[in-house]
């Protein structure tokens, strides 16, 4: 399997509804569907598991990043299943990058459509994280429906590191109290969302580092400078793209998968932490379940909370000592198994996945 960083490193030496943008002819093509269930994502073993979500929604997803105008454009197909067992006269997607944690990040839909039917949606919070797009005909329990967006994230122009959480309008949890619209936490910790599969294709310079949930598929660069990466992600509970410029890369000796450390700042510190990647991962896949992915990232930076966990990708601190790295590095490790592959509603029951987390990093 071609390991991430190789196919960045060498590209990089290669070189409210409004009218549709004219941005959308700059951003890749959608995926095709077939991707959802190719086997690059999964460890030997486990690519049947994408299979298994196919009569579940799923996310088509195309981005482009332009760090000029500090933009991320979006175009993303949600190909949607009613599971809830009740019929449904809208569907609740939440508009995560508008979570007020990001201080002035601002997600805005352009257009809308259903099953190619042009459509309008409305911002039920003050955030505008609740996006509620009506249907006209409600679907039935099993029903399934195929909604279109395009839509804008802003980003910091020309910065040298930022990382964009669930850059697409992400199908709400709908449980026993009905769609979840809440907005319970101030930290990092926001999105609920359940496991789908994603396949994403992204172009952005091929002088950025892009790093990303998921597996690189492969890789196109073109003559203006820019790539487009494939990627796949096999189910997951979250997205998130990051780019990174002039950062640099070491693999973590000894590892059960291929663990790639990204890291700006101290290398000893990023050495240590790639270390330790290798011992908490090894002892976690023994101890609790195998890890079903073909790899794992750790982006080693400075971190204001102390570390981030996504399906397949870590945050971690890089700047503290080397007693809190290992710790920190293994409670986020441990969170590929709490909250990953065993998940729980992280908004009202944090509890539970933060204290397996916790006393994981212990074990070691």
């Amino acid at each position: 399997m071609k390991k991430l960083y190789f196919a960045l490193i060498g590209l990089a030496l290669v070189c409210a509804t409004l009218p549709t943008p004219s941005y959308a002819a700059g951003l890749p093509s959608l995926p095709d569907e077939s991707l959802l269930t190719d086997p690059i994502w999964a460890r030997r073993g486990f690519a049947d598991l994408a299979n298994r979500f196919i009569g579940r929604t799923r996310y088509l997803l195309a981005l482009e990043v332009d760090h000029g105008r500090g933009l991320l454009l979006g175009k993303a197909r949600v190909l949607y299943v009613n599971n809830s067992g009740v019929p449904h006269s809208e569907v609740i997607f939440r508009l995560y990058p508008n979570h007020p944690v990001h201080q002035g990040r601002r997600m805005r839909v352009s257009a809308i459509s259903v099953d190619g039917v042009p459509s309008a949606g409305q911002l039920r919070d003050a955030d505008g994280t609740v996006l509620a797009v009506p249907l006209s005909a409600p679907i039935a329990p099993n029903g399934t429906a195929t909604f279109e967006f395009d839509y804008t994230i802003t980003v910091p122009a020309g910065s040298n590191f930022f990382y964009v959480s669930e850059p697409l309008p992400i199908v709400a949890i709908y449980d026993e109290t009905g769609w979840r619209q809440d907005v319970a936490t101030k930290g990092l910790d926001y999105a609920y969302t359940e496991s789908a599969l994603y396949a994403v294709r992204v172009r952005a310079p091929s002088h950025y580092g892009t790093w990303f949930v998921g597996t690189l598929k492969g890789a196109e660069p073109h003559p203006d400078g820019t790539a487009t990466y494939t990627i796949v992600t096999g189910p997951v509970r979250n997205f998130v793209l990051v780019q990174v410029r002039g950062w640099r890369v070491i693999a973590a000796e000894g590892a059960n998968v291929p663990i790639n450390v990204l890291y700006n700042g101290d290398p000893i510190g990023a050495q240590e932490i790639a270390a330790i990647s290798a011992v908490a991962f090894n002892y976690f896949d023994r101890v609790f379940s195998p890890y079903p992915y073909a790899e794992l990232s750790v982006i080693a930076t400075r971190f204001p909370s102390g570390g981030e966990e996504y399906p397949t990708l870590i945050f971690v601190n890089n700047d503290r000592t080397n007693v809190y790295r290992r710790f920190i590095t293994a409670h986020e490790m441990a969170h590929q198994w709490f909250y990953g592959i065993g998940g729980n509603d992280t908004l009202r029951h944090a509890w539970l996945d933060e204290s397996m987390a916790q006393i994981a990093g212990y074990l070691l």
